[in-house]
Protein backbone atom coordinates (compact mmCIF):
# COMPACT_ATOMS: atom_id res chain seq x y z
CA UNK A 1 0.00 0.00 0.00
CA UNK A 2 1.56 3.27 -1.06
CA UNK A 3 2.21 6.02 1.48
CA UNK A 4 3.46 9.35 0.37
CA UNK A 5 2.23 10.88 3.85
CA UNK A 6 6.11 12.35 4.95
CA UNK A 7 6.54 13.99 1.77
CA UNK A 8 3.17 15.14 1.40
CA UNK A 9 3.50 17.20 4.93
CA UNK A 10 5.94 18.50 3.94
CA UNK A 11 5.06 20.09 0.69
CA UNK A 12 1.74 20.98 2.64
CA UNK A 13 3.75 22.43 5.30
CA UNK A 14 5.48 24.91 2.75
CA UNK A 15 2.31 26.27 1.15
CA UNK A 16 0.39 26.65 3.84
CA UNK A 17 2.72 29.00 4.79
CA UNK A 18 2.47 30.92 1.18
CA UNK A 19 -1.30 30.49 1.84
CA UNK A 20 -1.41 32.57 5.35
CA UNK A 21 -0.44 36.08 3.48
CA UNK A 22 -3.40 35.82 0.94
CA UNK A 23 -5.73 34.35 3.83
CA UNK A 24 -4.36 37.87 5.74
CA UNK A 25 -5.05 39.97 2.93
CA UNK A 26 -8.64 38.53 2.34
CA UNK A 27 -9.01 39.24 6.66
CA UNK A 28 -7.49 43.10 5.93
CA UNK A 29 -9.80 43.72 3.18
CA UNK A 30 -12.85 42.69 5.35
CA UNK A 31 -11.43 44.53 8.49
CA UNK A 32 -10.96 41.60 10.42
CA UNK A 33 -8.81 42.06 13.43
CA UNK A 34 -6.78 39.01 14.03
CA UNK A 35 -3.55 37.66 15.44
CA UNK A 36 -1.97 34.20 14.78
CA UNK A 37 -1.34 31.62 16.68
CA UNK A 38 2.17 30.36 16.77
CA UNK A 39 2.05 27.68 19.51
CA UNK A 40 2.44 24.30 17.97
CA UNK A 41 0.28 22.44 20.63
CA UNK A 42 -2.93 24.96 20.11
CA UNK A 43 -2.53 24.48 16.17
CA UNK A 44 -2.57 20.93 16.35
CA UNK A 45 -5.71 21.87 18.33
CA UNK A 46 -7.31 23.96 15.59
CA UNK A 47 -5.94 27.10 16.63
CA UNK A 48 -4.58 28.94 13.19
CA UNK A 49 -5.81 32.20 14.06
CA UNK A 50 -7.77 34.28 16.71
CA UNK A 51 -10.14 36.72 15.57
CA UNK A 52 -11.62 39.48 17.97
CA UNK A 53 -14.60 40.67 17.15
CA UNK A 54 -17.45 42.58 19.50
CA UNK A 55 -15.10 41.60 22.34
CA UNK A 56 -15.05 38.15 21.90
CA UNK A 57 -12.42 35.68 20.68
CA UNK A 58 -12.91 33.46 17.48
CA UNK A 59 -10.82 30.32 16.80
CA UNK A 60 -9.95 29.89 13.67
CA UNK A 61 -8.64 26.87 11.80
CA UNK A 62 -7.77 27.65 8.13
CA UNK A 63 -8.08 25.14 5.71
CA UNK A 64 -6.99 25.16 2.13
CA UNK A 65 -7.59 22.38 -1.12
CA UNK A 66 -3.75 22.94 -2.26
CA UNK A 67 -3.31 19.72 -3.87
CA UNK A 68 -5.80 20.46 -5.77
CA UNK A 69 -4.49 24.16 -7.39
CA UNK A 70 -5.17 23.22 -10.98
CA UNK A 71 -8.71 22.46 -10.99
CA UNK A 72 -12.09 24.19 -10.55
CA UNK A 73 -12.90 22.45 -6.65
CA UNK A 74 -17.17 22.40 -5.60
CA UNK A 75 -16.28 20.15 -2.74
CA UNK A 76 -14.35 20.41 0.44
CA UNK A 77 -13.06 17.44 2.53
CA UNK A 78 -13.82 17.39 6.35
CA UNK A 79 -12.20 14.36 8.19
CA UNK A 80 -13.85 11.94 10.19
CA UNK A 81 -11.16 9.28 11.46
CA UNK A 82 -7.80 7.67 9.98
CA UNK A 83 -5.34 5.34 10.85
CA UNK A 84 -2.52 7.01 12.73
CA UNK A 85 0.72 6.55 10.83
CA UNK A 86 4.23 6.85 11.71
CA UNK A 87 5.31 9.90 11.21
CA UNK A 88 8.86 8.70 9.60
CA UNK A 89 8.14 5.47 7.87
CA UNK A 90 4.39 6.33 7.21
CA UNK A 91 3.20 3.00 8.14
CA UNK A 92 -0.49 2.70 9.35
CA UNK A 93 -0.69 1.41 13.06
CA UNK A 94 -3.92 -0.91 14.23
CA UNK A 95 -5.16 1.88 16.01
CA UNK A 96 -7.89 4.81 14.54
CA UNK A 97 -7.47 8.79 15.89
CA UNK A 98 -10.73 11.57 15.46
CA UNK A 99 -10.10 13.58 12.69
CA UNK A 100 -10.77 16.97 13.09
CA UNK A 101 -14.03 17.78 12.40
CA UNK A 102 -15.42 15.47 15.05
CA UNK A 103 -12.31 15.59 17.55
CA UNK A 104 -13.50 17.31 20.77
CA UNK A 105 -9.75 17.98 21.63
CA UNK A 106 -10.13 21.29 19.14
CA UNK A 107 -11.48 24.03 20.18
CA UNK A 108 -11.94 25.79 16.71
CA UNK A 109 -15.38 27.88 16.11
CA UNK A 110 -14.60 28.53 12.61
CA UNK A 111 -13.27 27.39 9.70
CA UNK A 112 -11.16 29.77 6.99
CA UNK A 113 -11.96 27.03 3.71
CA UNK A 114 -9.50 28.40 0.59
CA UNK A 115 -10.03 27.20 -3.07
CA UNK A 116 -6.79 28.44 -4.57
CA UNK A 117 -6.04 28.42 -7.96
CA UNK A 118 -2.18 28.84 -9.59
CA UNK A 119 -0.73 28.44 -13.41
CA UNK A 120 1.59 25.82 -12.10
CA UNK A 121 2.89 24.14 -9.09
CA UNK A 122 6.34 26.24 -9.24
CA UNK A 123 4.44 29.46 -9.59
CA UNK A 124 2.63 28.56 -6.50
CA UNK A 125 5.68 27.43 -4.33
CA UNK A 126 6.76 30.30 -5.37
CA UNK A 127 4.19 32.60 -3.99
CA UNK A 128 1.83 33.49 -7.20
CA UNK A 129 -1.08 32.52 -6.92
CA UNK A 130 -4.42 33.02 -9.48
CA UNK A 131 -6.90 33.24 -7.17
CA UNK A 132 -8.19 32.19 -3.97
CA UNK A 133 -11.68 31.64 -2.98
CA UNK A 134 -12.38 31.64 0.47
CA UNK A 135 -15.53 31.03 2.79
CA UNK A 136 -15.91 31.39 6.63
CA UNK A 137 -17.85 28.05 8.16
CA UNK A 138 -19.13 28.40 11.72
CA UNK A 139 -17.84 24.73 12.78
CA UNK A 140 -21.27 23.71 14.78
CA UNK A 141 -23.37 25.24 11.95
CA UNK A 142 -22.41 22.88 9.69
CA UNK A 143 -22.51 19.78 12.06
CA UNK A 144 -26.40 20.62 12.92
CA UNK A 145 -27.20 21.01 9.11
CA UNK A 146 -25.51 17.59 8.91
CA UNK A 147 -27.35 16.32 12.02
CA UNK A 148 -30.73 17.49 10.58
CA UNK A 149 -29.86 15.19 7.22
CA UNK A 150 -29.04 11.97 9.17
CA UNK A 151 -31.43 12.85 12.14
CA UNK A 152 -29.09 11.96 15.11
CA UNK A 153 -27.32 14.01 17.91
CA UNK A 154 -23.86 13.11 17.32
CA UNK A 155 -22.18 13.88 14.31
CA UNK A 156 -19.84 10.84 15.53
CA UNK A 157 -22.71 8.71 14.70
CA UNK A 158 -22.34 9.28 11.11
CA UNK A 159 -19.07 7.11 11.04
CA UNK A 160 -21.02 4.52 12.81
CA UNK A 161 -23.82 4.08 10.42
CA UNK A 162 -21.61 4.12 7.66
CA UNK A 163 -19.55 1.24 8.71
CA UNK A 164 -23.06 -0.66 9.16
CA UNK A 165 -23.81 0.44 5.79
CA UNK A 166 -20.10 -1.46 4.31
CA UNK A 167 -20.90 -4.71 6.51
CA UNK A 168 -24.82 -4.76 5.15
CA UNK A 169 -23.60 -4.67 1.74
CA UNK A 170 -25.79 -1.51 1.12
CA UNK A 171 -22.57 0.50 0.71
CA UNK A 172 -19.62 -1.52 -1.34
CA UNK A 173 -16.33 -0.78 -2.64
CA UNK A 174 -15.73 0.65 -5.86
CA UNK A 175 -12.69 -1.25 -7.58
CA UNK A 176 -12.13 1.67 -9.82
CA UNK A 177 -11.48 4.12 -6.96
CA UNK A 178 -10.85 2.33 -4.54
CA UNK A 179 -13.43 4.19 -2.24
CA UNK A 180 -16.44 2.75 -0.42
CA UNK A 181 -19.06 6.19 -1.03
CA UNK A 182 -22.10 6.75 1.40
CA UNK A 183 -24.26 9.55 -0.54
CA UNK A 184 -26.60 10.59 2.53
CA UNK A 185 -27.68 14.16 0.16
CA UNK A 186 -27.28 15.34 -3.15
CA UNK A 187 -24.22 17.58 -1.85
CA UNK A 188 -23.42 15.34 1.22
CA UNK A 189 -21.42 12.05 1.13
CA UNK A 190 -18.85 10.16 3.53
CA UNK A 191 -16.04 8.49 2.02
CA UNK A 192 -13.42 5.86 2.84
CA UNK A 193 -10.02 5.09 0.81
CA UNK A 194 -9.14 1.64 1.56
CA UNK A 195 -5.95 1.95 -0.77
CA UNK A 196 -4.12 4.56 1.66
CA UNK A 197 -2.20 3.34 4.59
CA UNK A 198 -4.41 6.28 6.57
CA UNK A 199 -7.09 4.52 5.19
CA UNK A 200 -9.02 8.01 6.08
CA UNK A 201 -12.80 8.10 6.10
CA UNK A 202 -14.58 11.53 5.67
CA UNK A 203 -17.11 13.87 5.20
CA UNK A 204 -17.22 15.83 1.37
CA UNK A 205 -19.69 18.50 1.37
CA UNK A 206 -20.85 20.70 -2.01
CA UNK A 207 -20.08 24.11 -1.74
CA UNK A 208 -22.87 25.27 -2.60
CA UNK A 209 -23.67 24.17 1.34
CA UNK A 210 -20.55 25.64 2.81
CA UNK A 211 -21.84 29.02 1.24
CA UNK A 212 -25.17 28.44 2.39
CA UNK A 213 -23.81 28.32 6.04
CA UNK A 214 -20.95 31.00 5.50
CA UNK A 215 -20.76 33.94 7.60
CA UNK A 216 -18.27 35.32 4.47
CA UNK A 217 -17.77 34.01 0.98
CA UNK A 218 -15.59 36.17 -1.25
CA UNK A 219 -13.05 35.77 -4.16
CA UNK A 220 -9.08 37.29 -4.49
CA UNK A 221 -8.29 37.37 -8.23
CA UNK A 222 -5.08 38.28 -8.73
CA UNK A 223 -4.57 39.98 -12.58
CA UNK A 224 -0.72 40.06 -12.41
CA UNK A 225 1.82 39.15 -9.29
CA UNK A 226 1.08 42.64 -7.74
CA UNK A 227 -2.73 43.81 -9.43
CA UNK A 228 -5.73 41.77 -7.87
CA UNK A 229 -9.09 42.77 -7.12
CA UNK A 230 -11.79 41.40 -4.61
CA UNK A 231 -15.06 40.12 -4.84
CA UNK A 232 -17.74 39.07 -2.24
CA UNK A 233 -19.99 36.21 -3.60
CA UNK A 234 -22.63 36.16 -0.79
Amino acid sequence: MKNNLKSDRKNDSKLEVIMQKFFNLIYRINDISFERCTDTYKQRNGTDLIIHKNGKEIVVDEKCATKYFDRPLNTFSFELSANYCDRYTGIAKDERYDGWFVNEKNVTDMYAIGYVRAISIEEFQNGHIQSLECLFVPKNVLKQYILEIIQKEDIRDLERLFKEKIETGEVVRNERTNRYTWQIAPDIRVVMSDNLAECPINIIVGKSILSKVSVLHGMLTYHDKNTFTYKNLK
